[in-house]
């Protein structure tokens, strides 16, 4: 698939948006939370959300805060973002393989090939993040920073 086919009013919600939003020591906090309200107010937005960065969000979240911070997430997705839930199961792993094939000379997680994959495979055209990976594989990212 080429990336003009990809749909930019999807976006993919990425860990370090989430933890932008929960913890309000972070340098970005407030930028992340009025562009999650000009999202949520924008009725061609539609957020998804891949389980692997629930997982990767709470364990960062958790070995530096509090259970009681970590759990935040859980609320920010139900309350505030309503986010179409994406599951990476084990037939992505090829087309996450091949994608940390192709940018092997970058320093790409895990994760972010395999929402890179899912997105690919949804069309998802943005991602929620200041996490420059997924501009090195072409990607839009929002907000701007």
């Amino acid at each position: 698939m080429a990336f003009e086919d990809i749909y930019r009013g999807y976006i993919l919600v990425d860990s370090s948006g989430l933890i932008a939003l929960i913890d309000n020591r972070d340098q970005y906090h407030d930028h992340y939370d009025l562009a999650l309200d000009e999202l949520t107010r924008d009725a061609s937005v539609r957020l998804f959300v891949c389980n692997l960065t629930l997982y990767e969000t709470y364990s960062h979240l958790r070995r530096r805060f509090t259970w009681e911070k970590a759990t935040e997430l859980w609320s920010l997705i139900s309350t505030r973002m309503h986010p179409r839930r994406l599951e990476f199961r084990s037939l992505h792993e090829g087309k996450t393989r091949e994608i940390l094939q192709t940018y092997r000379a970058h320093d790409l997680s895990f994760h972010d090939a395999g929402c890179a994959a899912m997105m690919i495979e949804n069309k998802i055209g943005r991602v929620f993040t200041f996490d420059s990976d997924f501009s090195i594989i072409g990607f839009e990212r929002y907000p701007d920073l």
